[in-house]
């Protein structure tokens, strides 16, 4: 009986791990170009130890220079999630250019305006900006926190 115990369970891993592989491999495979924005955040905040309370905004107006501190780039969308009313210093960008934008620009200068102390009391201890093909992130957070979502970011478009 032990035997045959073993036997269906070590067949149950088997197809388990089979299918695990199965679901992740092929033309189907989800990628962050084929994600919409809210997916990405998603899938790059999930698992992350430690986050604070967060709200997502998406990118209009004003809010284009509030949190991603550049103009509106034409035909860009943009989402932004940042800790409610606390002590932490922590934004998350994520914004898209269309087709034919010059998306190392807007990168650039995302970096170059970006300003880790817009909290006035806290400031952030990292700041990291990384792109891949038209999707950007702007990250300010803690150093643990800015290298975990970092990382997810990049598990998502390689």
């Amino acid at each position: 009986m032990k035997k045959l115990l073993s036997i269906v369970l070590a067949l149950g891993l088997v197809l388990g791990f089979s299918a695990c592989a199965a679901a992740g491999s092929g033309t189907g495979e989800t990628t962050g170009e084929s994600m919409t924005l809210d997916e990405i955040m998603d899938a790059i905040l999930d698992g992350v130890e430690n986050l604070p309370e967060s709200e997502s905004v998406e990118l209009s107006g004003d809010k284009w220079a509030t949190y991603a501190f550049i103009a509106p780039p034409d035909g860009a969308e943009g989402l932004a999630s940042e800790a409610l009313m606390s002590p932490s210093a922590h934004s998350v960008v994520l914004v898209r250019v269309p087709e034919g934008a010059d998306a190392v620009q807007v990168a650039s200068d995302m970096e170059a305006n970006a300003n880790p102390n817009k909290w006035i009391c806290v400031s952030a201890e990292k700041t990291i900006v990384s792109r891949h093909g038209n999707t950007i992130m702007l990250l300010m957070s803690y150093e643990e926190l800015a290298d975990a979502i970092s990382e997810n970011f990049d598990n998502l478009f390689n």
